[in-house]
């Protein structure tokens, strides 16, 4: 039991690491829709997103547990474009 608990805190560490250095988790990240725009696009809210995310219902991105029950998500520009026929171009910095 010590030894999957230490493998999942290596995991979960990791995975916070990689998604903190590439940015995934904040609005601000060129490489990725937020899920708040994502939502508007799709006339749904958020947490639907979210949760089909997690679930795996929406086939343009994936949502990561971190830490108990803290996600990040992340959503990739062309399959979210070729999910809803609509572009996103992040026209930040």
């Amino acid at each position: 039991m010590k030894f999957f608990l230490q493998t999942n805190l290596r995991k979960r560490k990791f995975l916070e690491d990689v998604m903190m250095k590439n940015d995934f988790a904040t609005r601000e990240n060129k490489e990725n829709v937020p899920v708040y725009i994502a939502a508007k696009i799709m006339g749904v809210s958020e947490q639907f997103v979210r949760v089909g995310l997690q679930s795996g219902s929406l086939p343009f991105g994936a949502a990561v547990k971190i830490s108990g029950s803290r996600y990040a998500y992340y959503i990739s520009p062309q399959k979210f474009e070729d999910f809803t026929g609509v572009a996103y171009e992040n026209t930040g910095n």
